[in-house]
């Protein structure tokens, strides 16, 4: 998959450069979310809403949130979360590299 992205960015396809970014943004922002969310809930403090960290990994945060789901701990018994990640996930694997490639 390392050889697929530097294919993808050698070229000009700026949708490409930008897509390859968004990711890596999104799914930072998934497995952090998924990390504040836990901490929140060992103090028993305001949590983020499953709504969003769902929406997350729809948007493109699937690898992040399952490497939340997978690190943190954090709502490994729900299995929404696996389901609605993983098909995430693949939903935007398939979109990187075989609509792009």
């Amino acid at each position: 998959w390392y050889n697929s992205i530097k294919f993808i960015l050698k070229g000009e396809n700026i949708l490409a450069h930008g897509l390859i970014y968004y990711y890596i943004i999104i799914n930072i922002a998934a497995f952090l979310a998924m990390l504040v969310d836990k901490l929140a809930a060992m103090r028993h403090k305001y949590r983020i809403p499953e709504k969003w960290l769902l929406l997350g990994g729809l948007f493109g945060g699937g690898a992040g949130g399952l490497l939340g789901l997978m690190f943190c701990r954090h709502k490994i018994n729900k299995y929404y979360f696996w389901l609605v990640f993983a098909i995430g996930f693949l939903l935007h694997f398939w979109l990187i590299f075989y609509v792009l490639d």
